[in-house]
Formats: structure tokens, sequence, C-alpha cells
């Protein structure tokens, strides 16, 4: 059975899962936690665990997910390749998950994004649609102008979920 109170974000860099994540917990009266903030935390900045190898950076990220201890009423905001490894998603598909779609051309922030310099966002997009939509309770469309109209629509959607 899952845990519905604990809110996890799943989608390609840039998409809003952070931005999204920070208001729908501001929202909800939940905590908030970043992935990514917390593979910092404990391995350094993201870009140096890349610079080793991208299997090094998922296997922190691993690390991360495997040892996280999430609390009822919690968002978590994930990083965009969390899904690539299925222990990841064995952990996380245990609450409510949430896939931020966006229009790509809508993308924001993914100036020195580790995989963009190697890849599209098209590419990693088709490369892991698939899996996001796999993976999601919750398909959400984050084309909206305003963030509060987006997490005014999507409490909506998790309340009724």
């Amino acid at each position: 059975m899952k845990n519905k109170e604990i809110i996890v974000l799943i989608g390609l860099s840039g998409c809003g899962k952070t931005t999204i994540g920070k208001a729908l917990a501001e929202k909800s009266g939940y905590a908030f936690l970043d992935a990514d903030e917390l593979i910092i935390s404990r391995y350094g900045e993201i870009q140096k665990l890349f610079d080793i190898s991208e299997e090094h950076f998922r296997e922190c990220e691993s690390e991360v997910i495997r040892n996280i201890k999430l609390e009822n009423k919690t968002v978590l905001s994930t990083g965009g390749g969390v899904i690539l490894k299925k222990e990841n998603m064995d952990k996380l598909t245990q609450n409510l998950v949430i896939y931020i779609k966006r229009d790509i051309n809508k993308m924001t922030d993914t100036d020195g994004r580790p995989l963009l310099k190697k890849h599209s966002l098209h590419e990693l997009y088709n490369a892991r649609r698939e899996l996001y939509e796999k993976y999601a309770d919750i398909v959400f469309e984050n084309n909206f102008g305003d963030i509060f109209e987006a997490v005014s629509k999507l409490y909506a959607e998790c309340r009724n979920n």
C-alpha cells in the first residue's frame, strides 16, 4: 500500500521539480527535501561526481535514496535520472510519485547540468519518457506560466489521489 503522505517528484532536469516541490510543500504544510542537495551535502558537487563518471554519480545518488528517511508529510524532489536504477524506484514508488512533465521548449535552468554537456534535452526525454510514465501515479503537465496556478492544480490532484 502506497504512503500518500510522502510525495516524490520525478522528471527531466529543468521541468520544475524543485520549484514546484518547494511551493507544494509550503501550500500543503509538508517538509521539503531535495535529493540533489542531499547528494551534495554528503558527496560534494554533482559536477565533480560526474567528472569521475556518470556511474559514480548514480551510485552516490542510489546510496542517498537507499538511506533517506522519509517521514510522512514530505515532498521529495529527485534528480532527473533517479528512474534509471530500479532499486531507487523500488523504494520511491512506495509513495505517491508525480511525474512533472514539461514542454521541452519551456524548460528552465538547465545550464551547467552535467548530462546536457553530452546529450540534448530531446535525447534525454526520448530515453527516459517511458520510465517516467511507468513509475508515475500522476503525470502532471507543468506548462503553466504561473507557479501558483500550477501548484494549486497539482495540490488538488494530490488530494484526489
